[in-house]
């Protein structure tokens, strides 16, 4: 797997702002989904999952009871990966290890939390007296610690020996932008979208590194730059294009089925919507 390290030199060049954690939240979970056993190599983690649990297995005692990625493993745990865009607080990492705990309580074996951050200042995680003399030494992984230059020149070696990319290396080449990279992210962003339309992928790796990459122009850039960005991904994809129409299509469902709660008629309803029902 890539290698990473702790001495960070990193450009994200001019085009960065700050990120809207909502678009964060789905790139990095819907990612991991995708790509769960790269995740775990990238993390340090043995790959082998067993089952992705329930994101609401927690009990309602706790005010969010939300896990990000709880997977099971076939060792005897359960890792309850958690993702973070800024520096991780103190009590970011009480209420963690109080998921482990009522984990624990749901499932019978040990929950170990690892937090995956996009923080690039690598802001150290801060130590917690969890219980007395008990304190915490919570796992994390930067993910501007992998060394995104090293990626791209895997992914150009493949490219130039016309060799079908695995999940893992889709995995990282969906990222890549928040790796450490010598050029900008939106230069990382455009070669990444030329890349996928020229290396051997199959079509479902290449629809979600696609999806992921629109996530990250969404999170990263600013409204007039995504446009162009998300044009450049979405180039020679009629997955994304129908994707995109399926979601058009359902939100019409949805307002027609919303009329005809309110009382609407057949006849008016597809008038207005275009959707019989």
């Amino acid at each position: 797997m890539y290698s990473s390290t702790k001495s960070i030199d990193t450009n994200l060049g001019g085009d960065y702002i700050s990120a809207r954690n909502q678009e964060y939240d789905s790139l990095l979970k819907l990612s991991a989904r995708a790509f769960g056993n790269a995740l775990m190599r990238i993390t340090g983690e043995k790959p082998g999952i067993v089952e992705v649990l329930h994101h609401d297995v927690l009990s309602a005692r706790l005010m969010r009871g939300i896990l990000d990625l709880p997977i099971k493993m076939p060792y005897g745990y359960v890792i309850d990966y958690e993702f973070h865009s800024c520096p991780i607080s103190k009590k970011t990492v009480i209420r963690n290890y109080q998921y482990a705990i009522e984990l624990r309580s749901e499932v019978g074996v040990p929950v170990r939390p690892h937090f995956v951050s996009l923080d690039e200042k690598r802001t150290p995680i801060p130590t917690v007296e969890l219980f007395s003399g008990v304190f915490s030494n919570p796992e994390v992984t930067y993910l501007i610690d992998i060394n995104g230059n090293e990626v791209l020149n895997t992914i150009n070696d493949k490219l130039d020996k016309q060799v079908e990319l695995d999940y893992d290396d889709a995995y990282c080449l969906a990222l890549m932008p928040f790796f450490r990279n010598e050029k900008s992210r939106k230069d990382m962003l455009n070669d990444m979208a030329y890349f996928i339309n020229q290396i051997e992928i199959s079509e479902e790796l290449k629809f979600l590194v696609k999806l992921v990459q629109i996530l990250s122009a969404r999170a990263l850039f600013s409204d007039d730059e995504q446009e162009e960005i998300i044009g450049v991904i979405k180039m020679g994809s009629t997955y994304i294009d129908n994707y995109e129409k399926n979601l058009i299509q359902n939100a019409i469902k949805e307002v027609a089925l919303k009329m005809k709660e309110l009382g609407a008629d057949s006849d008016f309803i597809f008038e207005c919507t275009g959707f019989k029902l």
